[in-house]
């Protein structure tokens, strides 16, 4: 049998809804489910979740969110994995400012004619007070992460919290791995479809300025 190097996608757990209580009479039909795929596909090495971890961004969200996820990584052993999390935020993992924040409403004509200087000074000084405005809104996130116990791959960082790239090596399989944050702009509430960005910045921030060397690359976002 070849070699290989298998993963699950998680998404939206959404730890602080108002109708979390769902989840407790949902998680142990999850387990089962995890156990059926797990004899059916044998262990995983990764898994990528892919955001909303929590539902409004605060500390009491993600302590609960961490002792879920390292329920969920004991239920992964018991079923012979113990696989490397890599991840990106949703629009639920950050703390939104006041809608009267000057900085969301600029966020909100992000895309409007006339806010070139506006994103421009985004993605060059790593200063503005636009980029920390989105970093302070993911500071919850980040801390998180970094504390979670549970196994996590080594990754490199980019321009915006959440950004990364990975490789993840079995045997003589290498894989890439790039995460990349398009949650940054949704710092108001209603909705945001078409409203949001991605900027060939941030992929090669992850990249060291060149993403066509190297390993094979895939990309996933949120």
């Amino acid at each position: 049998m070849s070699e290989v190097i298998s993963w699950l996608h998680l998404t939206d757990l959404h730890v602080g809804q108002p109708n979390g209580w769902l989840w407790q009479s949902m998680r142990q039909q999850f387990y089962e489910d995890l156990r059926l795929m797990a004899d059916a596909t044998g262990p995983w090495d990764l898994v990528l979740f892919t955001g909303d971890f929590v539902q409004k961004g605060n500390a009491d969200e993600f302590r609960s969110a961490a002792t879920e996820l390292e329920r969920l990584w004991k239920h992964f052993n018991r079923l012979g994995s113990n696989p490397l999390l890599l991840c990106v935020p949703g629009n639920h993992d950050l703390v939104r400012p006041a809608d009267t924040d000057p900085i969301t409403r600029q966020s909100l004509r992000w895309h409007d004619k006339g806010e070139e200087d506006v994103k421009s000074e985004f993605w060059t000084n790593n200063k503005s007070k636009y980029r920390k405005a989105v970093e302070r809104s993911l500071k919850n996130y980040t801390g998180w992460l970094k504390a979670l116990k549970v196994p996590k791959a080594k990754l490199v960082k980019g321009m915006l919290p959440g950004d990364f790239s990975a490789v993840i090596q079995r045997n003589d399989i290498y894989v890439g791995l790039i995460g990349l944050n398009t949650t940054f702009l949704q710092l108001g509430k209603g909705e945001y479809e078409g409203k949001l960005d991605l900027h060939l910045q941030q992929l090669h921030g992850v990249c060291s300025d060149d993403p066509q060397t190297g390993v094979t690359v895939s990309i996933w976002r949120s």
